[in-house]
């Protein structure tokens, strides 16, 4: 039990800032045509700015899973973000965060301040080719949440964001190596357009913060951040 606690939070943790794959592997880049019409390079963070976002609206907008919602993960943060390319926002982890080409960013008491770092929080295309199917829905992100061993086998842990007809949905699956991944499993879903998705897990325990970015309007997007803890949700998935 041990050995598997530090697996799935110790490890996730430690590799959460190194694992991300160079900006060649993630969606976009500084040369997107709809980012460039957004802003020219070098520009796309001077009218972004940030405000607290309305907590009950963001408590509000996401059903959880039948599961979950008997004792729902806590809202931890909820930022709105506002400017010409607030909808390029694509990633966002512990007050860092990233637009889709590249630009790395802090939110600093509602200040926003570049820094490259930031970066790592793009979602990544190599955990986006794991994925599983999910009845059709069109893949969005997906982030990784943990390492944990079942025997001899290590098993890493993944949440998704999809999106059908009825609107967005956040599923976790598991992957060992050389097998395929699991089914998908329903954590949340909202009607609300939903842009991204991102986890960074607590260093300790089975949780993390699973954050997601919701579109408000051309120009304006909420960031909403709920502490999710879940100590038996993927042992039980299959």
């Amino acid at each position: 039990m041990v050995l598997r606690a530090i697996l799935r939070t110790g490890l996730a943790a430690a590799t959460v800032l190194t694992a991300f794959p160079s900006s060649a592997q993630v969606d976009g880049d500084s040369n997107d045509a709809a980012a460039v019409a957004c802003a020219p390079s070098g520009q796309r963070l001077a009218d972004l700015k940030a405000a607290a976002g309305d907590a009950s609206a963001a408590t509000a907008s996401v059903t959880w899973s039948a599961r979950i919602a008997v004792e729902p993960p806590r809202l931890a943060e909820t930022v709105d973000l506002e400017g010409a390319c607030a909808t390029f926002v694509v990633g966002y982890k512990m007050g860092q965060a990233a637009l889709r080409t590249g630009e790395g960013f802090e939110i600093r008491d509602y200040r926003i301040i570049a820094n490259d770092r930031a970066a790592v929080a793009r979602p990544s295309r190599e955990f986006a080719r794991l994925a599983p199917d999910l009845d059709g829905a069109r893949l969005i992100a997906v982030d990784r949440v943990g390492y944990r061993r079942d025997g001899a086998r290590l098993i890493v842990d993944y949440v998704g964001l999809w999106q059908d007809p009825r609107g967005w949905m956040a599923a976790s699956f598991f992957k060992v190596e050389g097998e395929d991944a699991s089914d998908p499993r329903i954590v949340l879903r909202s009607k609300e357009p939903l842009l991204g998705l991102s986890y960074f897990p607590a260093p300790d325990t089975p949780s993390g913060r699973l954050v997601v970015i919701q579109r408000l309007s051309d120009d304006k997007v909420r960031v909403i951040g709920f502490d999710w803890s879940h100590p038996d949700w993927f042992d039980n998935q299959r």
